[in-house]
């Protein structure tokens, strides 16, 4: 059984744990990743083939800084890879006036000088005709917004990270965490003993019961669903990304058919879920219930069920990250709690982290993401 040392670890090799192994490697730190799976995997919040990108943010105007630095880290990536990892298809948002789905994602825009237009129905179908919105809404289009193939960008990090000298243990599951007075920190798993000055927890839907924070953190069980579309209006080059507020409150999401399919969910509607149990297919019932919104709001995207995967939301009450080192435990950094709305910005997190990892300042913003206000642990 090994027992090594290394300047950093990190937990979980998503689209944060991949991203922040990278930047840690590329600054010359001697560093180890551990995954309980093979990544990329399908067990975790990081797959789905493509992922939204988007700048005018409706959650809050903080993001956009983070975002903007991300697609340059995107397209460094894409740079030193070869690789297309972006897509710039745009955006469509669709909602009332007063959906904070649209007034947040102008006033973000507003604040920070993202490009948009705001459009009128007949403007919407007259142009996108993949979509039908509902009655009383207006659309903000983001041109810069679009999709990114999600399997690709965490290879490639994970590629680049080990390129630069990082070590890889996966299928290896953590099974303890030791703090020492001393500031080593000990990782125990089936495999192997491993030491660090600094760890990472990016472990998604597993960081909560592994840091004690099953308190903290709300894990649920999203449907992804992907439909066989025909009509041109679905594919790639004639399509948007979009959300749409529904009148019941909900949020579809959908992203233009690459080949594989086109590709909708109901954001944050899922049921609390379980990563260490939930291993079952998506249910017929919750494949419909997807499937329901597309033929209505997005017709031209819709067709036979192609297929249908659980994905995993950790979130915190806010829905804010929580990316910070914890208060009991300075040497240990926590990467994780994206609440459904983080692989955009994996590089953007990878890099501060990386920056928290060497003491350093980070660049962004970050203070809304503190740990702190998720109190304390059950154990560690």
């Amino acid at each position: 059984m090994p027992h090594k040392t290394y300047d950093a670890v990190v937990i979980g090799l998503g689209s944060s744990g991949g991203a922040t192994l990278y930047h840690l490697a590329k600054a010359g730190l001697r560093v180890l990743g551990i995954d309980r799976f093979l990544p990329p995997h399908n067990r975790g919040s990081s797959h789905g083939h493509t992922r939204i990108y988007r700048q005018a943010y409706y959650e809050a105007p903080v993001y956009v800084p983070m975002a903007l630095r991300a697609l340059d880290l995107w397209h460094e990536l894409e740079r030193d890879t070869g690789r297309t990892l972006f897509e710039n298809v745009g955006g469509l948002t669709i909602g009332k006036e007063t959906d904070e789905l649209i007034s947040g994602a102008l006033f973000s825009a507003q604040q920070h000088g993202i490009a948009h237009e705001l459009l009128a129905i007949d403007e919407i179908t007259l142009r996108f005709p993949a979509f039908s919105p509902p009655a009383d809404t207006i659309g903000l289009f983001e041109p810069t917004a679009g999709v990114l193939h999600a399997v690709l960008c965490v290879q490639s990090h994970l590629e680049m990270a080990t390129a630069a000298g990082a070590e890889l243990r996966t299928n290896e599951t953590v099974t303890a965490i030791d703090t020492a007075v001393d500031g080593v920190v000990t990782v125990h798993t089936g495999a192997g003993i491993y030491e660090c000055g600094r760890l990472v927890v990016a472990a998604g839907a597993w960081a909560p019961r592994l840091l004690g924070l099953e308190a903290s953190f709300h894990v649920t069980r999203e449907t992804v669903s992907w439909f066989g579309c025909t009509l041109p209006s679905a594919r790639a080059q004639n399509c948007p990304v979009s959300m749409i507020a529904l009148h019941d409150g909900r949020m579809l999401y959908t992203l233009p058919d690459f080949g594989g399919g086109f590709k909708a969910g109901l954001h944050h509607s899922g049921l609390t879920g379980d990563a260490h149990l939930d291993h079952e297919p998506v249910s017929l019932i919750d494949s419909e219930t997807v499937a329901k919104e597309v033929a209505r709001y997005a017709p031209g995207g819709f067709g036979p069920l192609r297929e249908s995967v659980p994905c995993f939301y950790t979130s915190t009450h806010d829905q804010h990250f929580a990316i910070g080192p914890l208060d009991w435990a300075p040497n240990v950094i926590l990467a994780a709690a994206c609440s459904g709305h983080g692989f955009k910005f994996a590089p953007a997190i990878g890099e501060s982290v990386a920056r928290m990892v060497q003491s350093l300042p980070t660049e962004l913003p970050m203070d809304v993401f503190d740990v702190a206000r998720l109190g304390a642990p059950a154990h560690l």
